[in-house]
């Protein structure tokens, strides 16, 4: 997730029909993917993560705007992790969270109109909801916003895509969204309450109910 700190503050807002024109560009300058790390720890010069196009699962920016691969080192005993480019455009600086190695599992809801993750690592949580429209791949959201010369109902279309980072105090508590890419989603609880009794029963790829129909793509115990 790449959220500006300069975004304006909008909890206050009810939704994206609230959003002024202005408002609803700033939120079509975050940046926020999920997919899947491909790792080759025998790469050279260094061990190297990749993100090819055929795994990513969905994006807020249909256009990939950091296409490299990154080259992996870890630091005070494993415990940060330096990502950098290739090319020298971008460095990233990993740290291990407290509370996230309890259990990890990827839960996903698919239906007609889009698709919905859950990434769960112990006391954290991300929440992330693909938008019902197709986009085409060339082309970020403000390019995508002035080609429909910024008709507001094409611009909420083009934002309605939720990414939100949640945490929680304690183990068998709600999680409480800390930041989100909707604004007055920031406070709210996630809903997720049931996800420690559901980690310690879940089995791979295994179906359930719980309220809405999840599919657990990978799940991790210690």
């Amino acid at each position: 997730m790449r959220i500006a700190a300069s975004r304006p503050n909008l909890r206050g807002r009810r939704g994206l029909a609230d959003c002024s024109t202005d408002e609803l560009l700033k939120l079509a300058e975050q940046d926020c993917f999920c997919g899947v790390t491909l790792f080759d720890p025998g790469a050279e010069p260094f061990p190297t993560a990749s993100w090819p196009k055929g795994t990513y699962l969905f994006r807020f920016q249909p256009l990939i705007t950091f296409p490299e691969p990154g080259w992996i080192a870890w630091q005070d005993a494993g415990t940060c992790m330096i990502e950098r480019a290739p090319s020298g455009a971008y460095q990233e600086d990993w740290r291990l969270q407290p509370g996230s190695r309890s259990f990890a599992i990827h839960l996903t809801k698919r239906d007609a109109a889009t698709m919905t993750c859950l990434f769960v690592a112990g006391e954290h949580a991300i929440y992330a909801r693909n938008r019902t429209v197709g986009l085409p791949s060339d082309k970020t959201l403000l390019e995508l916003a002035k080609d429909a010369e910024y008709d507001p109902g094409r611009l909420r279309q083009l934002v309605d895509c939720e990414f939100s980072y949640a945490r929680r105090a304690q183990p068998g508590g709600d999680y409480h969204i800390e930041i989100s890419t909707l604004p007055w989603r920031e406070g709210q609880p996630l809903g997720c309450a049931w996800i420690d009794a559901l980690a310690s029963k879940a089995t791979h790829r295994e179906d359930l109910v719980l309220g809405e129909n999840w599919t657990v793509e990978s799940l991790w115990r210690p």
